[in-house]
């Protein structure tokens, strides 16, 4: 059996007399080590498991569920985002966080993630040996590169599906070309426009290089699309998960830029100035960061390069000594993606709509944002 992540976690039950070999490839980027576990024991008679992984080891960031409780009180406190589940103004009109159920479980959650992301697979070891795993070793520990293999699966599932005569019924029913499918109708592209998906083919065939298409799009909105996305979390009352969403994560870029002279697409840097401790610790808790609170620019430009790469994709702006590089010429081809899904090219920061002479049409009467730009 191959099980792959994360689509078999639980619900699924393979019981069989004959004991079976479990393989599982671990990559740690969708699920915990707990949830690896739950994988592998989907089979109910294992013979020998058989688990390779390659993840990243990081020092992790708390050492106690008493500091993540404190961190994450204090963003919390910082940000002006959350006002109703988590926080409440006492007698002296100062904001005071409620240490109600939610906030528990959201802090031991954190403690637990972070707790795993230190060595996703050494914690996956660990389980298996407190469940009654024997554990042995063959061979020397090896390097593989689980994407440049997804990559050459994908490159030929999309030259197959482009091959396909789709001028015949039911061409495009074949199983492998599902993620395909879905990534092109998400897009709002045509299956049948050769010259359109050959032109964002990286991105078509590849399900997180669309993400990373959303994540970029999210990026470029107006504040007023941003602060309306949060306020909806707030309505839902999802305040302190709102901490870590990526609107929040836009958010707090754009404030702590502007405290660092780091404007959007703007190549020049303006006057630094310090975080104070307690928005440090927002940025800190929302983007999962081991930085110290960066003391000049020059500091403070990889920390806010990593900000935004982490919000968008990985080689969207470089920071180099005082030097900002933005990857115009990227965004240009995504937004010209954009329009297939977004025609109204709805949405956008003014600086966005100006650099790129994009003409954004006038929204009717009664048509809700939440209808346009789908899943952004």
């Amino acid at each position: 059996m191959f099980f792959y992540s994360p689509k078999i976690t639980f619900g699924v039950d393979f019981s069989t007399l004959v004991s079976q070999d479990v393989f599982i490839h671990i990559t740690g980027f969708s699920i915990q080590p707990s949830g690896s576990y739950q994988q592998a024991t989907r089979c109910r008679n294992i013979k020998t498991l058989y688990y390779f992984g390659e993840c990243t080891t990081d020092s992790s960031i708390y050492n106690s569920l008493e500091e993540v409780r404190a961190d994450v009180e204090k963003a919390i406190a910082t940000s002006q985002t959350f006002n109703t589940t988590c926080t409440y103004l006492d007698e002296n009109d100062e904001v005071q966080v409620v240490k109600n159920t939610f906030f528990n479980l959201y802090c031991l959650n954190e403690l637990t993630r972070d707790t795993y992301a230190s060595n996703r697979v050494r914690h996956f070891e660990l389980i298996l040996l407190k469940n009654g795993f024997e554990l042995t070793q063959e061979g020397e520990k090896q390097v593989i590169s689980a994407s440049g293999m997804m990559e050459e699966i994908n490159e030929k599932t999309f030259e197959d599906f482009q091959a396909e005569p789709k001028d015949q019924d039911n061409w495009h029913t074949s199983p492998k070309y599902q993620q395909l499918l879905t990534n092109i109708f998400y897009l709002k592209l045509n299956p049948n426009d050769h010259e359109a998906l050959n032109k964002y083919k990286e991105i078509v065939m590849n399900r997180r290089r669309v993400e990373e298409h959303d994540a970029l799009m999210r990026f470029l909105k107006s504040d007023e699309f941003v602060n309306d996305k949060l306020a909806d979390l707030s309505m839902n009352c999802l305040e302190a998960k709102a901490l870590t969403n990526p609107f929040q994560m836009i958010k707090v870029a754009r404030l702590v830029g502007a405290k660092w002279g780091y404007s959007l697409l703007e190549d020049k840097p303006g006057e630094f100035n310090k975080l104070d401790e307690g928005l440090y610790k927002l940025v800190k808790h929302a983007f999962r960061l081991h930085r110290p609170n960066p003391e000049n620019q020059q500091d403070a430009g990889k920390m806010y390069e990593a900000m935004v790469n982490k919000a968008t994709w990985r080689n969207f702006l470089k920071c180099s000594k005082g030097d900002v590089r933005w990857n115009i010429e990227v965004v240009k081809k995504h937004l010209e993606l954009s329009d297939f899904k977004n025609p109204m090219v709805s949405g956008f920061a003014p600086l966005v709509v100006a650099k790129f002479g994009l003409t954004p049409s006038e929204l009717p009467k009664g048509l809700y944002t939440f209808e346009l730009d789908e899943g952004i």
